[in-house]
This record gives structure tokens, sequence and C-alpha cells, in this order.
């Protein structure tokens, strides 16, 4: 394979050309987070001589696999601050998308034949990145403020990876051919999320242009005093005491990972699934994304957000079994479920009252319908939060492929049609690569690249118009077609129009429990 060879700050790095793109993997923006080095911010890269050959991904963060599955993210280590970069040419300057994986704050990988970016880059005549960054308690375990100034940012260290590697990009992308000055975030998911906290994130908030969420409203934020208590209980877990903490850093990774599943936290969504997350309240975060929007923090980053509309069927991947015609949940367990989901669960009762109206269904089935609306519903409230903060124009947009599949338009499927990998995706996705779906696949991608080189993005013939107060445009795409419509889902938010639903509340946990 033709190799190229480009100077970064630390080095030269060795890339290697995959089809038409030129691919730099495994080039690392911080030093790896062990030793002394681990629940502290990221720290400098130790530069180093020759040339480094960027070839592969390395190894991602530590985390649980999930029970009877097999290992499908490779190695892991303390040494996954990593970086990956897709680029037609390193002359030139091109608009850079900066992509953040999902699997909340706990899982996930930057690099998967989903997400791959050479398609995506060439097709395009853009610069893709995606990142590894710390998860689970390696990111977001609050020492600080149970063991004193040593361990500042142990709170949020998983997002101040993001945000180095967002300064590695500013001072090094534009020796690959992209432009540091049109950097857009985007990311899927739990990647959502991190797109949103970034956006809350006074410093990280001035590293990039635009950010775009797809499916994935911010929830699942600790307050500190909450936050503290997880430390507390980890601490108990590995045996340590306050004058011993200082030994947690010399712990091997899958012994904390052990004690880390000890407190109940899975490689799956589940009441404790969010344990450790960003703590908010701290000078790195200092409120919630939604509040910060609001209150025109923001001012300046163009917004762009969606979800799919059948984002609850992903339970069915976890439990088929909700599939059968004779299972079902009770009326109680229901109600009890969509109450814990919610900040005003006094309302529960009469949101399911609402969904039951609209026709006769199984209780298991309502389920699915209100917390899969709950991302529709969470992310146009954090686009109108971004609109009155700023007036900054924003758009909106729905995936309904899969329509009247058994398994449909689930968390997670519009991601093979903004990267333009359906074909890939068919062989691990229950999404067809017919030519309907490939054609989509070439608008979305084409749509989303629009936004990340201009800030609006483009459609043919119907233009996306930008969401508003009055004209609640949303562009809807699925098998039949895409268009972009006024409010296609007005019936459904106004059953919401009372329900409190913030990023206080973690809509997945009793979903899967």
């Amino acid at each position: 394979m033709e190799q190229l060879v480009v100077e970064t700050d630390a080095g030269r790095v060795r890339g290697v050309r995959c089809g038409e793109a030129m691919r730099f993997a495994g080039i690392p923006y911080a030093a790896p987070a062990a030793g002394r080095h681990r629940f502290r911010p990221p720290q400098p890269v130790t530069p180093w001589s020759g040339v480094r050959d960027a070839d592969d991904f390395g190894p991602a963060a530590f985390q649980l696999i999930r029970p009877g599955r097999a290992n499908d993210i490779g190695p892991m280590g303390d040494d996954s601050l990593v970086l990956n970069v897709w680029t037609p040419e390193h002359s030139g300057s091109r608009p850079v998308l900066f992509w953040i994986h999902g699997g909340g704050f706990g899982q996930g990988v930057g690099h998967s034949d989903v997400n791959d970016g050479a398609r995506l880059a060439m097709a395009e005549d853009v610069v893709v990145v995606s990142v590894n960054h710390r998860l689970g308690l390696f990111g977001y375990l609050d020492l600080e403020h149970v063991a004193g100034e040593r361990f500042a940012g142990s709170s949020i260290a998983g997002m101040l990876d993001l945000e180095r590697a967002l300064e590695w990009v500013r001072d090094n992308i534009a020796a690959f051919g992209g432009d540091p000055e049109n950097v857009t975030i985007f990311g899927h998911s739990g990647g959502g999320g991190k797109v949103a906290t970034l956006m809350a994130m006074p410093r990280a908030r001035q590293l990039f242009h635009r950010a775009v969420i797809h499916g994935g409203p911010p929830f699942g934020y600790r307050d500190i005093p909450a936050a503290a208590d997880a430390a507390d209980r980890l601490i108990r877990e590995l045996g340590l005491r306050p004058d011993t903490i200082d030994s947690i850093a010399d712990i091997p990774g899958e012994r904390l990972l052990e004690a880390q599943a000890a407190l109940g936290v899975g490689a799956v969504p589940g009441v404790n699934g969010m344990l450790f997350a960003p703590v908010v309240g701290t000078e790195h975060f200092p409120e919630r994304p939604e509040n910060a929007l609001a209150s025109g923090a923001a001012a300046g980053i163009d917004l762009m957000a969606g979800t799919s509309v059948d984002e609850a069927d992903y339970v069915l991947f976890a439990n088929p079994a909700w599939l059968e015609p004779e299972f079902d949940i009770s009326a109680a367990d229901l109600v009890a479920r969509v109450a814990s989901s919610i900040d005003s669960p006094d309302r529960a009762d009469e949101l399911v009252a609402g969904y039951r109206a609209q026709g006769d269904a199984r209780n298991i089935d309502l389920l699915r319908d209100i917390m899969s609306d709950q991302f529709l519903v969470r992310t146009r409230r954090l686009v109108e939060a971004k609109i009155g903060g700023d007036g900054k124009d924003a758009f909106l947009y729905a995936c309904d492929v899969n329509h009247g599949q058994e398994i449909g338009a689930f968390h997670g499927v519009q991601m093979p049609f903004f990267f333009d990998t359906v074909t890939e995706a068919s062989e691990r996705m229950p999404i067809a690569a017919t030519p309907e779906n490939l054609a989509l696949a070439a608008e979305a991608r084409h749509a989303h690249a629009e936004f990340a080189r201009t800030g609006r993005p483009a459609l043919p013939g119907d233009a996306w118009r930008a969401y508003g107060r009055d004209d609640k445009a949303q562009y809807v795409f699925g098998e039949s077609g895409s268009a972009v419509v006024n409010d296609p889902y007005g019936d459904r938010h106004e059953l919401w129009r009372d329900v409190v639903a913030t990023s206080r509340v973690d809509p997945w946990a009793r979903l899967f429990a």
C-alpha cells in the first residue's frame, strides 16, 4: 500500500492509503493514562524520533464486555488515548468532522466498520477524525471530592480527553489537509451526549464550530454528592482507605473493572448504567447542557440534531422475547418504568393513558413507544433551548427506515446512512443494502457534510429548512423517500407537553430492567 508521512507536533507519522483515502490510525494525542496519570487530566505526549507507523487503531479504553458476547473491540489498555484521521490528501484545507463514539459513558471504541471515515472523507472532500477516550470509572470517578485536589478533574477526565483531542486537531489537522477553523463534532447515543457536554464546557466549546447530536439527547449526569457517594462505594469495594487511596493508580485495570461490575455497572444499560458519568457543577462542567444552551453559552456554534423514530427497539437485541405475541408486562410495571424515566413521575399515569388512547396495544409495546418518543421529545427540546438561547437557526431530522418491520428504526440505525456504510452495516444490523437505502445514504451523507462545510445541511430539491418556533421543519427520511415536514410528530409532542424530562434522569435505566 502507498505510504505517506506527515509531521505532527510530537513527531512524524506514516499513514497508509485504504481505497482512495489516506488513513492515519492510532496517533497518540495524550500520554498513556497509567500510574500517576490515571484519574488525572490528560498529559502531553512524549515526542518521538524517527517515523511512527500509524497503521493500527491501537487499544480501546478499559470497559466491560457483555456476558456471553465475544470481545469485538480488541485489546484494551491505559494507552488508549489515540485518534484516527481519514483524508483525501494532506494538502488543502477541508472541513473537519470529529466523530465521538457511543456506548453511554462506559462503552465503545472510536472505530468500527460502520463508522469508518474513508467513504465520507473521499465522497465529500472532508477530513474525518475519530477518537478513543477514558470510560466508566477511569473517566468519571470523582476522587477529588473524597481525596482532595491531587485528583482534580477525575470526575470528568473522559471529557477532558476529548477536549485534549480537539486541541490536537487545532494544532495538527492542517498537516492532514484539514481546516482547524472549521471543525464539526458529531456523535451518536452517548457520543451525542458527549457532544452536548462539550457544548456546555467553557474551554472545550472554543475548540469547534458546529455540532451534530445523533440519537443522543444528554442524560444521566451525576451531581457532586451522588458522585462522591459512588466513589466512596468503589473505594470500599477495593478495600482502600483514605490514607491508601493513592494506590488506586497502581491497581490493574482488570481489577478496577471487576469492582465497577460489583457496584452493578454492567456492559448494557441498566439502573446503575450511569453511576460513573460526567459530574456537573464543576469548573470544567458548570451546568447541564440544556441550561447552558438556553442561556446562550454556546452562541455561535451551529447545531444539527435528530433521532430515529423507534429508538427503544434497540432493547429487542437484548430481549428478543419482547417480540413474542404472548409476552407482556403488567400495567403497574409499565407505569413504574415510565415514572422512573422522567423528572415528573406524577405524570406517568396520564402519559401512559394518552398513549393507550391511541389504540389497543400490549403494555410492552406502549413502553417501547413511550421510551422511543423520549428521544424525539428530549432532542427537540434541546434544539429549542439552543434557539431560545442565541436565536441562531438549528436543524432537526428523524430517521424512519425499517418502518413496519419487527425491529424498526432502532437506536443507531441512522449512522450507516450518515457515514454511507449501509452495505457494511447490513452484515451486522437488520438493515438491507437496497438501492433505496443506498440512495438515502448518499443523500444523508451529503447533507451532513454540507452542514459541516457551511452550517446548513443541503438536500436536492426540497431544501432542509431550519427548525423554528413557528416552522417546526424536520427532515424525515425512510424507505418511502425523504421530505422536510413541518411538525411531523406534533401529536406525540403534545402528549409530553406537561411532562418534565431533563438530563438528570436516565430513560434507559428501567427499559433494560
